[in-house]
């Protein structure tokens, strides 16, 4: 008993430095697309296939982006021939609900939105070797440029500058594998995808960006029912042209992500200085323009009336610094009373935008978003609330086409939303170029029967709505929103044994970015995170780049990749736990690997007959006054190690070291003899219950492993943790 401490010491003290090695498979095995366009709609059904290929149950998730003008109308799911359907709940409570299924060990999805064009989905107790298709339903308006329909499905982020506001287990994650997505396109006749002409399947990779062309509009009125009985009409036109004169502020993003190649020799900033001046070339000359630029920060450039501007867009310089996004905004809004301002940028960014300062300055923003790895959440909420548009455009397409279409919107009074008590309050909008009316009616009204423009029209009512009508409305047509998520449980299937630990899916690298690093876009490379953490959070727009998360070593092809726990940048992550396993304490000790098992039994009469191991380099508390660095604990591979999994477990982190000396007192002892479960692992579970600091898998493993504790027994132990 006494040597089995010592040996454990050995292995810690031996060992602290190691690396954890492991090979994760990638659980997202195939994707495609089904759009079917009907009048001024697209009606996209997302199709993800998770396969788990581990031996033990798995959480897949995904972070990934959709139009900021979409809405989640559906989701459904098949689990070994089992069809589940999605209700739409509260947000706090669909992620109630999921959580209890985990707890539970039913197969579960989770669908939400995370921000406004960032959704996630979760598919929780994948049980080993199973398969979840989950399905999920979106409808967007299309955009209308130069007399033609415009769709475009985002795939992959370029990397985000700034803070990022969402968790690690949420955040984007960046570095995945480039697969192969069928595309169908239904409802119209001459359909481009990616500008190639299809009338069947097409196959895209998921680096890239699923642009539709629709060349030939049809129109017609379009309806749904209610949950409330009342009918809703939808009907779409092209907006109507003003011959108002401009008197604008353009507003031009020269940050360093605006420097990525297009694969046509060219950069996003080179197609955006070139369309920006051919657009210029039609203006009246009664138009007058001033030109901004931002950065690092936001410079004005000069001005121009008429024509002359265009010579004037082709003279501005390239900065190639920072995306000072935020601060270019409020600048520029402040300028002038009522501003009516053309901002042109990737999105790249993450920087705080001050909604109350836009507002009160008057201004409006018309937004043209630049590039196949574009991110528009912060920039088209600016655009919405401020009454303006937001255009999307590859920038090896028609660059000048979409910043005239952007141009003629500015000269058109803006259409702002409009704050109302009533869900059916008639709405009269102009997204993208495209003239929306949505009307409600109690008697029977013509159109065509399309159910999810119900969804769509909700949609456009929940960004009027207080937030109480609003949440009730989104829950009652069953769409997902910043207040409600869809859930949907598998209460038929079997139960899996062990906690679901969380496998996150990176997005692709976006081709142009790979471009201008001069990778292939076609490289064989899988990455699955065996920690929630992000490759996109926090990072710095100069100097080296800084990830919130462990780093990772990709291995390619085979759809592995290999994992490696790194020091966080500045020094701040000293060293990561390996967990314990079920059966013991295993390291590697002169090459071969030495296993040490520990029973309750053991654990008691080590107590009992001997004095607290001290480990050198480990805070010492209980038997000391030190606190716990909790993110020295990897909580997915305490996860696996608890699931059984040997290959998570070498110790040498800090955590195992304060684990082992809390496992030793009596009060823990005690508790996990009444629980029946092993003492290190109940001591884990204490850890993670008073310092999980939020941590998803965290608040997992404390309630798997301290479930049904008697709270005398429970309180005592935890007593044990600083608070």
């Amino acid at each position: 008993m006494v040597i089995a401490v010592r040996k454990t010491e050995e292995m810690l003290r031996g060992y602290a430095l190691q690396k954890s090695h492991g090979r994760v498979p990638v659980p997202l095995k195939a994707v495609s697309y089904d759009v079917e366009i009907v009048s001024g709609l697209a009606i996209v059904t997302q199709k993800r296939v998770f396969r788990n290929e581990e031996g033990q149950p798995i959480e897949a998730t995904l972070t990934f982006p959709v139009g900021y003008d979409a809405v989640v109308s559906g989701v459904r799911a098949t689990v070994d021939g089992r069809l589940l359907v999605g209700v739409a709940k509260a947000r706090q409570e669909a992620r109630k609900t999921y959580e209890k299924a985990l707890d539970d060990g039913k197969a579960t999805v989770l669908h939400e939105e995370l921000m406004r064009g960032l959704h996630m989905v979760s598919a929780g107790n994948i049980a080993a070797g199973a398969e979840i298709t989950v399905e999920a339903t979106y409808v967007a308006p299309l955009a209308a440029v130069a007399g033609n329909g415009r769709l475009r499905i985002p795939l992959t982020i370029g990397a985000i500058y700034g803070t990022s506001p969402l968790i690690a287990s949420d955040d984007i994650l960046a570095g995945g594998e480039a697969i192969d997505a069928e595309v169908s396109v239904r409802g119209a006749d001459g359909v481009k995808i990616n500008g190639v002409e299809s009338s069947g399947v097409a196959t895209v990779k998921t680096s890239a960006v699923i642009d539709i062309a629709v060349p030939a509009l049809s129109m017609v009125p379009v309806r749904a029912k209610m949950p409330s009985g009342s009918w809703a009409r939808v009907e779409f036109a092209v907006a109507a042209a003003s011959e108002r004169p401009l008197d604008a502020e353009l507003l031009f993003d020269t940050s360093g992500s605006m420097g990525e190649g297009t694969g046509r020799q060219k950069t996003k900033w080179n197609a955006v200085a070139d369309g920006a001046s051919s657009a210029l070339k039609t203006v009246s000359d009664g138009d007058g323009f001033r030109f901004w630029t931002f950065s690092n920060e936001c410079v004005l450039r000069g001005s121009a009336k008429g024509k002359d501007a265009a010579a004037l867009a082709t003279s501005i310089p390239f900065d190639n610094g920072g995306t000072e996004l935020a601060e270019a905004v409020h600048k520029v809004a402040n300028s002038r009373s009522e501003a009516n301002i053309l901002l042109v940028t990737d999105g790249q960014s993450h920087r705080e935008i001050n909604f109350d300062i836009v507002r009160k300055s008057g201004a409006r923003f018309t937004v043209v978003l630049i590039g196949r790895s574009a991110f528009g959440s912060r920039v088209a909420q600016l655009a919405a609330i401020t009454g303006g548009q937001m255009f999307v455009v590859d920038p090896s397409d028609d660059v000048a086409e979409v910043v005239s279409a952007a141009l003629l919107s500015m000269r058109s009074a803006a259409s702002s939303v409009k704050t109302s008590e009533n869900p059916e309050t008639p709405v009269h909008r102009t997204i993208g170029g495209l003239s929306v009316s949505v009307e409600y009616s109690v008697d029977e009204i013509e159109g065509r029967d399309v159910p999810q423009a119900a969804a769509f029209a909700a949609n456009l009512a929940v960004s009027a709505l207080p937030t109480e009508a609003a949440g009730k409305l989104a829950e009652a047509v069953g769409i997902v929103t910043h207040l409600t998520s869809i859930v949907m449980v598998d209460h038929e299937g079997g139960e899996v044994d062990g906690i679901a630990v969380t496998r996150k899916i990176g997005l692709a690298e976006p081709e142009e970015r790979m471009m201008l690093l001069g990778a292939s876009p076609m490289r064989s490379m899988s990455f699955a995170s065996a920690a929630p953490a992000s490759a996109m959070h926090s990072v710095e727009p100069l100097g080296p780049v800084a990830c919130a998360g462990p780093s990772f070593d990709m291995a390619y092809g085979g759809g592995f990749v290999q994992q490696e726990s790194a020091d966080q940048a500045g020094g701040a992550r000293l060293g990561r736990s390996r967990g314990i396993s079920t059966k013991g304490i295993a390291g590697r000790i002169g090459g071969r690997v030495s296993r040490v098992t520990k029973t309750v039994e053991t654990i008691e009469t080590t107590v009992i007959e001997t004095t607290p191991p001290s480990f050198s380099g480990y805070p010492e508390y209980p038997f000391g006054s030190h606190d716990v660095p909790t993110p020295l604990f990897d909580w997915t591979l305490v996860a696996e190690a608890i699931n059984g999994n040997p290959a998570a477990l070498i110790p040498g982190g800090y955590g195992e070291g304060y684990a082992l000396i809390l496992a030793s007192r009596r009060e823990v002892v005690e508790l996990a003899k009444s629980l029946g479960r092993d003492v290190l692992h109940v001591a884990l579970a204490l850890v993670a219950r008073k310092k999980g600091g939020g941590d998803r898998t965290a608040e997992r493993i404390a309630r798997k492993v301290l479930e049904g504790a008697d709270p005398a027994k429970l309180a005592a132990a935890l007593s044990l943790v600083p608070g």
